[in-house]
């Protein structure tokens, strides 16, 4: 049976289309009073269903917000294409990308949403804004056998539903939505707000407030757009106290949440912190998160070290099923070396 296993995880490596394991960042959600913008529900409701693997419902949602024309049409549009990749309509994915790009010229959705690769045969990766392709061995069979060039193997960005940007200076007054606000601390939205203003205007004098905030009593929602911030935030600084989170044992859901951002933010080069981790903890759900991390950067070779090394069988599923999802040469050779 685990033969029959690793040949089925082997044999969708080359051409699957990746669900990306770890959940995505929960940051605070900021909009403009009085009353949300027209689609904001609807495309609530899509990163919701997204979230959830109900690539259909996502897209009846994402079509509601499209046709609204609102400020979150382009957003929508990108997401719609990646619900369709996801349920292998690759040329209806493609056709609104085609969309999205002859309506919004400008919008920086279109750089993700030819990240996607649709119909190229290639392999994209984008991590950390950089990004890298080379040819699918499995793709250019199909290609040379049927002359069809549709196997890719395509990480879109990450994570799978997007993140709140940080609020733009200048832009007016922001608060949070009602439903929203937490009920913890009657001042928890004012600081969420305060910090948030803070890193916009000057992110030297934001930082060791975060990092106070972070080892302090505070809510968990206030944490939590702390650590969000500091994802935000590409300086040296920031990403150092991010690995310093990453690292700790204070909160084991503020360091998991940590060790996700650190993966996308910082790509591979994230990877000896989170191998640390997973060395260093006792705690499985720690050591999932860090297995969870490695795999949004995209190291398949740190992963097959440490599968090498488990020796709880549990644990080194967990690390062979993310394995059998990425069309890595060192994650299939290992694979072969189990089926040996």
């Amino acid at each position: 049976m685990k033969h029959w296993i690793l040949l089925a995880g082997l044999a969708s490596a080359g051409c699957a289309h990746v669900a990306l394991a770890a959940g995505p960042l929960q940051p605070a959600i900021f909009i403009t009073e009085p009353g949300a913008p027209a689609g904001e529900d609807d495309y609530t409701a899509g990163t919701k269903a997204m979230n959830e693997q109900r690539w259909q419902d996502s897209i009846v949602s994402f079509d509601k917000v499209i046709a609204a024309k609102g400020s979150k049409a382009d957003a929508a549009l990108y997401w719609k294409a990646y619900a369709l990749n996801k349920l292998g309509r690759r040329d209806d994915s493609a056709a609104t990308c085609s969309v999205l790009r002859n309506e919004y010229r400008k919008s920086t959705w279109n750089k993700d949403c030819a990240a996607l690769g649709i119909g190229t045969g290639r392999v994209r990766v984008v991590v950390n804004g950089r990004t890298s392709t080379s040819t699918s061995s499995s793709a250019s069979s199909s290609s040379s056998s049927s002359g069809d060039d549709d196997n890719t193997f395509a990480i879109g960005p990450v994570p799978p539903v997007p993140p709140m940007p940080p609020v733009p200076a200048g832009e007016g007054s922001y608060t949070l939505r009602r439903d929203r606000r937490s009920t913890g601390d009657p001042d928890a939205d004012l600081k969420i707000l305060a910090l948030n203003s803070l890193m916009n205007q000057d992110a030297n004098r934001a930082i060791p407030v975060i990092r106070d905030l972070l080892r302090g009593n505070q809510p968990e929602s206030v944490k939590r757009q702390a650590l969000f911030v500091l994802g935000q935030n590409k300086s040296p600084e920031c990403q150092n106290l991010l690995r310093e989170i990453a690292l700790g044992k204070q909160d084991p859901e503020l360091q998991r949440q940590a060790m996700q951002t650190l993966a996308i933010t910082q790509g591979k080069k994230a990877n000896d912190t989170l191998a640390d981790v997973y060395r260093q903890s006792s705690d499985p759900k720690t050591k999932r998160a860090a297995v969870s991390a490695m795999f949004i950067s995209g190291d398949a070779q740190k992963l097959v070290e440490l599968a090498r090394g488990e020796k709880d069988l549990d644990m080194k599923r967990q690390i062979v099923s993310q394995l059998a999802l990425m069309n890595d040469k060192a994650a299939q050779d290992y694979m072969l070396e189990l089926l040996r």
